[in-house]
């Protein structure tokens, strides 16, 4: 099933960086930092998802978004029988009602997210997540598998993400 989920994603080829050049600008995703296992740390600040996008075209950019960072992970961090997962971090903060996408739209971005190796993402932290924005969640958690559902932690205190994640360059 994957595989042919891959197949019919990628059918009009590769994503290319200069189709998301834009959309990167944004900040919406990016890599920073690494887990205690060295896993690396894919950033997803929804606040920086400008309100126009919030319509069905959004679930389709940031899934473009979330498989070109995928795909450069696989082919450019991952270490083979050492690193092999990542940890994302989804960073509520500022998030605003008007940039909450419709339920068909975030049920578009679970869809990508589960056809994924199940492997491929170790964590899936929530931080900052506003009041309104927890029912979303109850819905989202419960088209989810058990598994998938193991791996969420919600973050209510900030150094409880900290306890996890490589301390560089301190002492």
């Amino acid at each position: 099933a994957g595989q042919a989920w891959r197949l019919d994603f990628f059918k009009d080829g590769p994503i290319l960086d200069s189709q998301i050049a834009e959309d990167m600008k944004l900040g919406i995703l990016y890599f920073c930092g690494r887990d205690r296992a060295l896993r690396p740390a894919l950033i997803i600040r929804a606040s920086r998802i400008p309100a126009e996008l919030c319509k069905e075209e959004c679930a389709v950019r940031f899934n473009r978004l979330f498989m070109f960072c995928m795909e450069y992970f696989l082919r450019y961090m991952i270490i083979p029988g050492k690193i092999e997962n990542i940890s994302v971090i989804l960073d509520l903060r500022d998030v605003s009602y008007s940039q909450v996408p419709p339920i068909a739209a975030l049920m578009e971005v679970k869809t990508v997210l589960s056809q994924q190796n199940a492997g491929r993402v170790f964590r899936f932290y929530i931080c900052n997540m506003p009041y309104v924005v927890r029912f979303v969640a109850g819905v989202v958690q419960a088209a989810m598998t058990e598994r998938q559902r193991q791996k969420m932690r919600f973050i209510t205190d900030i150094d409880d993400l900290k306890k996890d994640f490589a301390q560089i360059g301190r002492a």
